[in-house]
């Protein structure tokens, strides 16, 4: 409490002068460090690159990854994810202020309770909008869950698919919140850039299968590990690519290649074109930047099914292959405090669960078959950047959010 109160002292007045010139459109976003949902944030900055906007950065960031995609896309960064002070009313009263003078101001948050914390303070003037990539179940102090009591203030809530307007709806059954304001939440898929047409890919003698992730809980990663690891052991003619903040010294098979992070945009669709197969083995996902990256390139994904991932993949659309795992209504259950721990190598699997177990089988099962189905993988592999072309493109995206921002 003290250090806090100390911390007060010297952070409040810095924060008056960093808020000064605070722009009529401001966004609320938790960090820019490595990650696909950060990618999907300064994706949208871009949209209103030539609006002058402001956008506040309020946790701390594990490495500045993505820092500079979020500098050249808004008008004022104010990163005060350092702050130790933050809890003190103060600052949302004077951040308050400054917006509630502006004639149209509209403020955009996500994954952060310091903008929910912020609303109540806020006039009625004010357009509030926020962004859902996929509820957080396991964790009970989640933007969802945080902000019921405030959702008659929220003008519109932005989410990425059906699945999660499902578990809005339960939500708002559950504390009783008016059916109506179920009307004030829009889908808005994610864009991806694509090339004019679909790479040519070259025929591996092996199938190479990547994983591209922030080495956090809910990826999973080591499911990924055990896989390569099983795949190994039974000489199963594969190879393994591990993009992502992994240390490259983690124990790893002789199968396996941990690259690391990669900021260039050209180097990471090259392994895309390199790969047949991408796999996400996550627990809870909205719907993840990288499959629809890899996707772009023809890379077939192999995903739990999890987020809004079914709704455009599986076998039915002939693009990919989704995973039924039972584990995962485990892992959902747990109350657990997200954290930024690194999750790999300290939670490699030794005990495996049966239902989990169940869920790595399954993953090495459908690789077999690419393996041995080839032309169904070429055939899925064209299917998929098609899907992408489809449903994703810019100018659809770019066309909505300016429509939920500036439509009266």
């Amino acid at each position: 409490m003290k250090s806090t109160k100390i911390s007060y002292l010297f952070e409040f007045p810095k924060f008056k002068k960093l808020i000064k010139n605070i722009n009529d459109i401001v966004f609320f976003f938790p960090v820019y460090h490595f990650g696909g949902g950060e990618r999907v944030h300064a994706d949208i900055l871009s949209v209103f690159a030539k609006y002058k906007t402001t956008c506040i950065i309020v946790y701390r960031s594990e490495n500045d990854f993505m820092k500079e995609d979020f500098l050249k896309n808004t008008s004022q960064l104010i990163d005060i994810g350092h702050f130790r002070s933050l809890k003190y009313q103060n600052y949302y009263k004077l951040l308050a202020k400054k917006i509630n003078i502006k004639k149209k101001p509209i403020v955009f948050g996500c994954n952060n309770l310091f903008f929910y914390k912020l609303i109540p303070y806020l006039e009625s003037h004010v357009k509030i909008i926020d962004l859902t990539h996929a509820f957080t179940y396991e964790d009970p102090y989640s933007p969802e869950k945080f902000s019921i009591n405030i959702a008659h203030r929220i003008h519109k809530r932005i989410i990425l698919g059906k699945k999660t307007y499902e578990d809005y709806k339960l939500l708002y059954e559950n504390a009783n919140i008016e059916a109506d304001l179920l009307k004030r939440i829009e889908i808005i898929h994610n864009k991806v850039d694509l090339p004019d047409s679909l790479p040519p890919k070259q025929k591996n003698k092996k199938l190479k299968i990547i994983f591209v992730s922030r080495n956090s809980h809910e990826k999973r990663p080591e499911i990924f590990f055990e896989i390569a690891q099983r795949c190994f052991d039974r000489s199963i003619p594969v190879e393994f690519l591990l993009i992502g903040d992994f240390d490259k010294n983690i124990k790893h098979t002789e199968n396996m290649i941990i690259i690391g992070s990669i900021k260039e945009k050209d180097m990471l669709n090259f392994y895309y074109q390199q790969s047949d197969l991408i796999l996400i083995t996550s627990y809870r996902e909205g719907f993840p930047m990288v499959l629809l990256e890899a996707m772009a390139y023809g890379t077939v994904p192999i995903s739990t099914d999890v987020g809004e991932i079914s709704e455009f993949i599986g076998e039915e659309f002939g693009n990919g292959v989704i995973i039924q795992d039972r584990s995962i209504k485990n892992y959902i259950k747990k109350n657990r405090i997200i954290t930024n721990e690194k999750w790999i190598p300290k939670n490699l699997l030794k005990n495996i669960p049966i239902d989990v177990d169940e869920c790595i089988e399954s993953f090495i099962k459908t690789i077999i078959y690419f393996d041995e189905n080839r032309d169904k993988l070429y055939e899925m592999s064209r299917n998929s950047y098609e899907t992408t072309a489809n449903n994703f493109s810019t100018e659809s995206n770019k066309k909505a959010y300016l429509k939920v921002f500036f439509e009266e």
